[in-house]
């Protein structure tokens, strides 16, 4: 079994120098089983590389709101990806990225910086779906945007959210966006906080690390889905 992991841009270098590419936080936790490929975009069109099973589209420090030329290429390439009919599973900027190429609206959160541990609960659409196996309410996530979707596209189903929006949207069978980072670890995390300068022990009221098991298993629930279908 084969998956692409895409990629727009890179972390910031004090980030980067520790944790490596965000496509690398993704692969870190992929089953061994599963072959994975980190694609860069790097403005040209992405769908004549590694032919795979599946596409992860990873975070990224760009925001979905540019409107540059090359932003504008990123999302019309999307599109032919999701017609395609290739599962793919989109994390934060993924998740944003997948809603404004099938036609929805993201813009920045009028509540500000999402930043850190927070829970979110599930609808009841988001209760049946594989991505939330054996999971009946709510779990804890790491969160690291400024950009939310505020207008999810025609015939999606919202999965999960939270007091700052959409967390988890369905777009067809096996295309899903969440708006959190499964991938995350703690130790990342704390380095996103002294990145951006914000007191850890504040998040939320949390100063013990909550568990985040669950939400890394979305992840892997993804995957599974996939490799049972084969």
């Amino acid at each position: 079994m084969k998956v692409n992991i895409l990629t727009v841009g890179k972390p910031p270098i004090p980030i980067e120098s520790t944790f490596g590419s965000t496509g690398e936080w993704i692969r870190k936790i992929i089953p061994t089983e599963w072959e994975s490929y980190i694609i860069n975009y790097s403005g040209k069109p992405f769908l004549t590389e590694k032919i795979s099973d599946s596409w992860i589209i990873a975070g990224s420090f760009s925001s979905i709101t540019d409107t540059s030329e090359w932003m504008q290429t990123l999302i019309d390439e999307t599109r032919e990806l999701i017609r395609s009919k290739i599962p793919i599973l989109g994390v934060c900027f993924g998740h944003q990225l997948l809603a404004t190429s099938m036609g929805g609206k993201v813009i920045p959160n009028p509540m500000g910086m999402e930043i850190g541990y927070s829970e979110i609960h599930l609808t009841e659409a988001g209760r049946k779906t594989y991505l939330y196996e054996d999971n009946l309410d709510g779990f804890f996530v790491c969160q690291s945007h400024v950009d939310t979707v505020i207008e999810p596209p025609r015939s999606s189903i919202i999965l999960a959210k939270n007091q700052y929006g959409i967390q988890s949207i369905q777009y067809d069978e096996h295309v899903f966006g969440v708006q959190y980072h499964p991938e995350f670890s703690s130790g990342l995390m704390c380095s996103l906080f002294d990145y951006y300068r914000i007191d850890n022990t504040a998040q939320d009221g949390h100063e013990i690390l909550p568990d985040l098991t669950v939400s890394e298993q979305v992840l892997f629930n993804f995957l599974n889905a996939l490799k049972k279908e084969k």
